[in-house]
């Protein structure tokens, strides 16, 4: 029972604080959700950023376009020095001459198959290298393109099709964007940690004397922090359920607004699992961690 009295006196204590100053709070939690918001786009773009990549360079996949002369074992062990040399390299598959026929003849217009004998399409044994995007980094991007272009000059190789300028600039144009990204995503931590921090140096401002007689008269220092700690989770929480409303309402104007204006049944997601775990953990995580830092700063409770 006093440990439940004293939890309650806490919380009341906590929303108390919030309540001296109201502008500030408001303020914090909204510069907070803005932040949550923000910073959780960020990283659902990054998230799907490989697969940016994957599209933008053709599905990362590398066409090796071997002699005519050349039999199935000399393929196969081209096909293991590729795998070996590359750990990026998710598969690697021989194609015959007839296979690559009948692929070719699949990916012409139907109407000029019609007319056309087989035997009138160019065909010759390919090896398919198919890349794992998540594997790659800038260096090893640069090396693959040097390493797979001097393949020409190997016996038994004609030519080499990838789109190695595709490649690199969808990478540097993916890697330039994380880099940006990462920046700012670290302002909108840092602002939403300094708005937490403010207000919560301002209750304790307002707050010294008392908290100077509780000192005298025994409180721990532990006891003092509590209910500012307290004030800071919620800060936190409310930022996070108000970016979630905000995404949430966002989600649904999209959505109506494709169906009434265009008619159109698109899947738009923006809160996966993983962003409503984000306005959630990352608000309590934020709030906290201003509190904690404004408490330390500005009260040196630990002297």
């Amino acid at each position: 029972m006093k440990t439940l009295r004293v939890a309650l006196y806490f919380f009341r204590e906590a929303v108390a604080n919030l309540g001296r100053h109201p502008l500030h709070s408001g303020v914090g939690i909204l510069t907070v959700a803005v932040s949550l918001i923000m910073v959780g786009f960020l990283g659902l773009f990054l998230w799907k950023a490989n697969g940016l990549v994957d599209r933008m360079a053709g599905g990362l996949t590398l066409t090796v376009y071997l002699a005519p002369e050349v039999d199935r074992a000399a393929a196969d062990e081209l096909a293991t020095v590729i795998s070996t040399e590359w750990g990026e390299v998710e598969s690697v598959t021989f194609m015959s001459a007839e296979e690559d026929r009948q692929r070719n003849l699949r990916l012409l217009p139907a109407e000029l198959v019609e007319d056309l004998s087989p035997a009138m399409v160019p065909a010759q044994p390919t090896i398919e290298v198919e890349l794992k995007v998540e594997r790659l980094t800038e260096q090893r991007v640069d090396a693959m393109i040097e390493w797979f272009s001097s393949l020409e000059n190997v016996r038994g190789v004609d030519e080499v099709l990838f789109g190695a300028e595709k490649i690199a600039a969808a990478f540097s144009l993916v890697q330039g964007s994380r880099k940006l990204l990462a920046f700012m995503s670290l302002v909108l931590v840092l602002a939403a940690l300094f708005f937490v921090m403010t207000t919560t140096r301002l209750i304790v401002e307002g707050r010294r004397k008392e908290i100077e007689v509780l000192l005298l008269v025994g409180a721990t220092p532990g006891f003092v922090r509590i209910p500012h700690y307290i004030e800071g989770a919620l800060q936190g929480l409310a930022s996070g359920a108000l970016a979630y409303a905000c995404v949430w309402l966002l989600q649904r104007h999209m959505l109506s607004s494709l169906r009434s204006d265009v008619f159109l049944q698109v899947p738009v997601d923006l809160l996966p699992v993983g962003m409503v775990a984000w306005f959630l953990a990352g608000g309590l995580v934020l709030g906290l961690g201003g509190s904690s830092i404004g408490l330390s700063r500005y009260l040196r409770l630990t002297r």
